[in-house]
């Protein structure tokens, strides 16, 4: 560059030329090293010299290790010289360090590359009298001089890295991947930092990791970090010939004494731990190390429709586990879990008195979270439908988050399938309570459109209505229909004084569903929402191959307002419009206020929709599960034209047509 003077130095060990327009009187501080910028021909000089007023001291500037830290040289803080060199340079991830020297301002910068060079231009050449250096020591940051909040940030990007990659389906080997624990052993100051998040999250998967997991959690600040334990119950190992071989007798009862002893033996634990006051996290799963995934649903289905998967419900036999009996539920008591957690990547059913047994020896749960699995057939599923009813009235009273969400694509014929008619269930079964208040039923219009496979089982909507009662919060998804949560328990005139959000699904919410009968759903959702004070939001919503749809009701600071959305063209009724403005007239400061509905024309898939359009999604199925939901590639099927669990290609259908 014509008339201009060049530097050269290290950054990051790379020589980094910089040519300075003008002038060859900036000086610039690079870590510890101090450099006055000099024309080329005076770079080739030995020793550094430039004339100020004649009495320029010649002296050598020790050049300490390398630093990072870059630092100009300005006669006052906020120059435009300072102010516009650390804004570029702090894009490139360099420190700037503003120093006081006196030199002319600079008018523009015309542009920087840390891999060109830095170009200055507009500096005019000054008289030497100006240009008098107060020359500072710039020494070289090191860990310990490096402020805390920055250290944090540093150990959290480590951390959290590893992390990542730990739980990367994509990440290489074991063996190549970044050990965590290694940078806990760096200092003591590492090591507080490492564990606070390495123990903030446990995974049990064996007795020997069980075993493990008591030695290291002795010492009460690592207890401290703990957050989240997950239990992972090893079962009984299977020849792989066998994996669509349902379990002989006697591998049920071993993978029952498995299932018994770890949750007794994790609990046994856990019940020598005093509160801490923070939250705690359990959840629970079981699994053979034989277990595949490909097996798991349609596959794994042998030619009389059984399964190794579905057809055993794992329970506790504790004699046979040579586990002591402690009082009424059989485990011992712990008071640090306050979330207990089943999830979708649990493939093995648990029956509901285990679920029971375990919640209730829980006495500072506060949320329950579960994700069970429709079974392989409606005769499977009625039969754990009522198993399940008859033991949530006996859920404890201090359950505050209820979510139950039931997974429905493991089967193909799931879509396809019909619902039961109430007169098919059992008489046992039948509404206790002998409710006068009616609710639409299911239309024929409804079964040919046809819906998840499902069983009408009235006492089991009708007791997890009664749960609701306690509850704060409360979803309940595809396990029961919202009709059957409220039929009947209108009639006893509840009051839900602490529900504060609630969502719940509907089976009519489908395209080819009457309009009269949808808003007859909404209706009678309003006269049970009159009965909920603090009531924030609710979500009544369905989703299928074909479409989904949702009907909100939110309470704002400022508004309360209802709406629609469905990817099929519906109308809200007047007299459902006139239901909903009681319910806010009589419990918020404002008047309802109807949003217009929105008819979706793109529709990706049921677990898109979810995500996309539910307000209380966090509610309705735990992050973990819909996150590997939405992994699921779900592509239309050409033979339904929806987004079925075995949709049909192109090839496929060619072959079906040739058949």
């Amino acid at each position: 560059m014509a008339g201009g003077t060049h530097l050269y130095y290290d950054f990051f060990g790379k020589e980094v030329p910089v040519a300075l327009e003008g002038s060859s009187h900036c000086q610039v501080l690079i870590g510890a090293r101090k450099v006055k910028s000099r024309s080329p021909k005076e770079r080739r000089r030995s020793p550094h010299k430039d004339d100020l007023d004649g009495s320029y001291n010649n002296k050598t500037q020790k050049d300490p290790s390398p630093s990072t830290d870059i630092g100009v040289s300005d006669n006052s803080e906020g120059s435009p010289f300072c102010t516009q060199i650390q804004s570029i340079l702090s894009q490139e991830g360099a420190s700037l360090k503003t120093r006081h020297f006196i030199c002319p301002s600079v008018t523009q910068l015309s542009s920087v590359d840390l891999n060109k060079g830095l170009s200055i231009e507009g500096l005019g050449r000054p008289q030497a009298s100006q240009l008098i250096a107060m020359e500072e020591e710039t020494k070289m940051a090191t860990w310990n001089g490096l402020p805390v909040e920055l250290k944090g940030l540093i150990l959290e990007h480590l951390a959290y890295g590893a992390v990542a990659e730990r739980r990367s389906k994509t990440s290489k080997s074991r063996s190549k991947r970044h050990d965590m624990g290694s940078y806990a052993v760096v200092c003591q100051q590492w090591q507080r930092f490492i564990e606070k998040i390495n123990f903030s999250t446990l995974e049990i998967s064996s007795a020997k990791d069980l075993s493990r997991f008591d030695e290291i959690l002795q010492d009460p600040i690592r207890r401290s970090y703990l957050r989240r334990i997950s239990l992972r119950i090893e079962l009984a190992k299977y020849a792989n010939k066998l994996a669509k071989v349902p379990e002989t007798d006697h591998e049920q009862n071993e993978n029952e004494i498995a299932f018994t002893q770890g949750i007794w033996n994790l609990f046994d634990i856990l019940s020598k731990w005093t509160p801490s006051g923070q939250s705690m996290e359990l959840e629970l799963s079981a699994a053979s190390p034989s277990d595949k995934n490909k097996y798991f649903g349609e596959l794994g289905l042998d030619q009389d429709g059984n399964s190794r998967f579905f057809d055993h419900d794992l329970d506790f036999c504790f004699i046979t586990a040579a586990c002591e009996q402690v009082g009424r539920h059989g485990l011992p008591e712990v008071s640090v879990i306050n979330s207990c957690q089943i999830l979708r990547r649990n493939h093995r059913n648990i029956s509901s008195r285990a679920l029971l047994s375990i919640i209730s020896s829980l006495p500072k749960l506060e949320e329950v979270r579960f994700e069970p699995w429709h079974q392989v057939d409606l005769e499977a599923q009625l039969e754990v439908d009522s198993d399940y009813a008859r033991t949530f009235p006996f859920w404890p009273s201090h359950i505050k988050r209820i979510s139950i969400f039931e997974h429905f694509d493991a089967f193909n014929n799931g879509p396809e399938a019909e619902w039961e008619d109430a007169e098919s269930v059992d008489d046992n079964d039948a509404d206790p309570t002998g409710g006068d208040i009616a609710l639409p039923v299911l239309t024929d219009s409804a079964e040919e459109a046809g819906d998840v496979a499902r069983t009408s089982c009235p006492s089991l909507g009708h007791n997890l209505g009664l749960l609701s009662l306690q509850a704060e919060e409360m979803a309940v998804s595809n396990v029961s229909d919202a009709t059957a949560f409220f039929q009947g328990l209108l009639a006893c005139k509840p009051v839900w004084n602490n529900l504060r959000r609630l969502a719940l699904t509907s089976h009519t919410m489908i395209d080819g569903i009457d309009h009269d009968t949808v808003n007859g759903i909404l209706r009678s959702i309003a006269s049970a929402a009159k009965h909920m004070p603090a009531l924030q939001v609710l979500e009544l919503y369905k989703t299928d191959q074909f479409g989904g749809a949702v009907f909100r009701y939110s309470v704002e600071i400022l508004s309360t307002t209802a709406s629609w959305e469905s990817t099929w063209d519906f109308q809200i009724g007047a007299d459902v419009k006139a239901a909903w403005a009681e319910v806010a007239k009589k419990n918020t400061p404002h008047n309802i206020t109807f949003l217009p509905e929105i008819r979706q024309s793109d529709y990706r898939g049921p677990y898109v929709f979810l995500d996309e359009n539910l307000k209380t999604k966090d509610l309705i199925i735990h992050p973990a599960s819909l996150e590997d939901m939405l992994s699921k590639k779900l592509d239309k099927c050409l033979a339904c034209n929806g987004y079925c669990a075995d949709p049909k290609s192109e090839e496929q259908m060619g072959r079906l047509n040739n058949a």
